[in-house]
């Protein structure tokens, strides 16, 4: 069994409210707290410092955390012996250090990383290139794209 992972908002959470974050950078007192997946109902100008936050590593690789039951599923799969791939939306600024927070934070439990290149990135070519039979992801353009080839998908 292959099965694909989204990282951030599926794996891991960032102990780091970014929003609030680029908020307070920003100046800003009052925007939308429930901001949807793609920020829309924010400013632009809110939504770009999001996005450079994202760039840093040390936001997006020092401040992670596995969501509960995370390391000990990863580890109930490994010992099935499934090949767990992990196929992320981060950018270049952050591939080193996600490696190593990754390695941190799930030892040996996953087989293998991808990144699409960038935020919005498409998985499509990974998921194909990995054969993956299970996808999970939080985002709604993942899962279509695993729905659309048929892939078995779960949205966290």
């Amino acid at each position: 069994m292959i099965i694909g992972l989204d990282l951030d908002g599926s794996l891991i959470y960032n102990t780091i409210d970014v929003v609030n974050l680029a908020a307070k950078n920003l100046g800003l007192e009052k925007y939308s707290v429930r901001p949807d997946y793609y920020f829309s109902t924010l400013m632009e100008e809110h939504r770009k410092e999001i996005l450079r936050l994202f760039l840093i590593p040390e936001i997006m690789c020092k401040n992670m955390l596995p969501f509960p039951g995370t390391v000990e599923k990863l580890q109930e799969w490994k010992d099935k012996k499934y090949k767990i791939v992990i196929i992320s939306a981060r950018e270049k600024p952050v591939y080193s250090g996600t490696h190593k927070m990754i390695k941190e934070l799930f030892a040996n439990l996953i087989d293998t990383v991808h990144f699409t290149g960038n935020m919005w990135g498409d998985k499509k070519e990974l998921m194909l290139k990995e054969k993956i039979e299970i996808w999970i992801d939080d985002a709604p353009h993942g899962i279509q794209t695993s729905l659309d080839l048929g892939i078995e998908t779960f949205m966290i």
